[in-house]
């Protein structure tokens, strides 16, 4: 029978103990995520015990990450129950819970060694894929992660701008088994450019080619109203392609004004707001889009935040080391705009060249063609 339990009874606490002594004895200190005791009381951990005429047989966890994600946490079979179906029980009725609750995707990690092969193929067997990190994890050779979307993958909309946090977005959507159905821009109707961006639509088509999905516009007259901005957006949603979504992916770091913009608006039209590198560390972000082979280039830049001598400049790590202490390194404050011209999710990389400089003394944009 599996039940709520306390991970303080005297015999899941042993369990605990040899399963956090399993995981460092298989895995580098740096490496090792379970949780312990006190952590497994937090009031965002729901912990469950499997049982039979009250010997302990397992125990597992679910964490709530958000409203719609958990991770399974903390599964261990004892040694004399194993054989006998007790953790993919646990794993069933963990993602029974996780239904139960209004989750809609289930993750975890365990590791990538051979000690861990046995867990590996019991959450393929469960139905789990591999993903990239999610909440609070990163990139490492020790550590596979994976995830289950428990109605199967929503149909997305990705909110695109052409620049760098776009093509993360749609790098972290396909790590978690999501393809969008469209990529979604809101465009100047007089300038036919992405706002802040100055990006022409031609470029971000040639964008859409590279990464596999259609591209839809959506015009905007020059600084609208939110209402004016509302209207259009709703009219877009109720026709065509992006009226077949379940939601929007948008790829926002940390502004939580903006985020929650975002969702009431996204609420209101009945849709799902999606942010797939929420919270993730902007620094480590950075470096990572570089490392991965991304090729960006600065095509806007705030004068009140950065020198415009950076307009034009690739996004590399010459960049970073010459951005001020103040900035952003992915310039989620504004600081610059990017555009981006190759990486591992086109298919072949845009080539452009600079066109025109502009500047309306705060602001300068860079064309390219």
């Amino acid at each position: 029978m599996i039940a709520p339990d306390d991970p303080r009874a005297g015999d899941v606490r042993a369990l605990l103990a040899r399963h956090l002594a399993f995981a460092h004895a298989n895995s580098e200190p740096r490496d090792v995520h379970a949780l312990d005791v006190d952590a497994l009381t937090d009031p965002s951990v729901s912990f469950f015990s499997a049982r039979a005429d009250g010997e302990l047989l397992g125990v597992g966890a679910l964490k709530r990450l958000d409203a719609t994600h958990a991770e399974i946490k903390s599964m261990h079979t004892a040694e004399a129950a194993r054989g006998r179906g007790i953790g993919r029980a646990m794993v069933e009725h963990l993602l029974g819970v996780a239904r139960e609750r209004g989750f809609r995707r289930v993750s975890l990690e365990t590791g990538s060694g051979e000690a861990f092969a046995p867990a590996r193929a019991l959450y393929a067997s469960a139905g789990f894929a591999p993903c990239g990190p999610f909440g609070d994890y990163a990139r490492s050779e020790a550590s596979t992660y994976l995830t289950l979307w428990l109605d199967g993958p929503p149909r997305l909309a990705l909110s695109w701008s052409g620049g760098k946090d776009s093509a993360l977005a749609l790098q972290a959507l396909r790590a978690a088994g999501v393809e969008p159905a469209v990529l979604l821009t809101t465009v100047d109707e007089e300038s036919a450019t992405v706002a802040h961006h100055g990006v022409s639509v031609s470029l971000l088509e040639r964008q859409a080619a590279a990464v596999g999905v259609p591209l839809t516009t959506v015009a905007i007259p020059a600084r609208p109203s939110n209402g004016v901005y509302e209207q259009r957006l709703r009219a877009a949603f109720a026709a065509g392609p992006l009226a077949e979504v379940d939601g929007v992916a948008f790829g926002d770091l940390f502004l939580e004004d903006l985020r929650a913009y975002r969702e009431a608006r996204m609420s209101e039209a009945g849709l799902r707001a999606e942010f797939p590198l929420w919270g993730r560390d902007t620094a480590v972000l950075a470096r990572e889009f570089i490392a991965d082979g991304f090729a960006a280039t600065l095509v806007s830049v705030d004068g009140d935040q950065l020198p415009h001598a950076l307009l034009g400049r690739a996004f590399d790590a010459g960049l970073l080391a010459d951005l001020p202490p103040t900035a952003d390194p992915c310039g989620e404050n504004g600081e610059f705009h990017t555009f981006v011209t190759g990486g591992p999710v086109f298919s072949a990389p845009i080539a452009v060249a600079p066109a025109q400089r502009r500047t309306d003394g705060r602001f300068a944009w860079l064309a390219l063609r």
